[in-house]
């Protein structure tokens, strides 16, 4: 009896082994793929470290000062012509306008006259 009860508890102890040995297996394998995860990441950062500092370095060489130059010098070339041909024409309206109106108060008392006459 003593021999059936001892067969059995080392039965019962070797499947606690076989479970525990079968769930390290699978927790081994959850790590495994966790680590090839974060070695991954590790990567990506790694080269995205890299590119940032590349693209730093490409930014630091690059000369502000004479893009600003240029863009100024191309707007005074191509843009600053077509401002003064708009001020022109806005200046000669004004001035038509102004024509108009003078023509007007000029013309006006003569109007004024010829309908008085026609009045009457």
């Amino acid at each position: 009896m003593d021999m059936i009860i001892m067969f059995g508890f080392c039965v019962a102890l070797l499947c606690l082994i076989l479970f525990f040995y079968v769930k390290d297996r699978q927790t081994d394998a959850k790590f495994e793929r966790f680590g090839a995860t974060i070695e991954q990441q590790t990567r990506e950062i790694f080269e995205l470290k890299k590119e940032n500092e590349n693209l730093k370095k490409m930014v630091a060489e690059f000369d502000i000062g004479g893009f600003a130059e240029m863009v100024e010098q191309q707007l005074n070339e191509k843009v600053m012509p077509v401002v003064r041909n708009l001020q022109f024409i806005e200046s000669a309206m004004q001035q038509e306008k102004n024509s108009k109106k003078d023509e007007f108060y000029i013309n006006e008392p003569n109007e004024q006259a010829i309908i008085d006459s026609l009045n009457q």
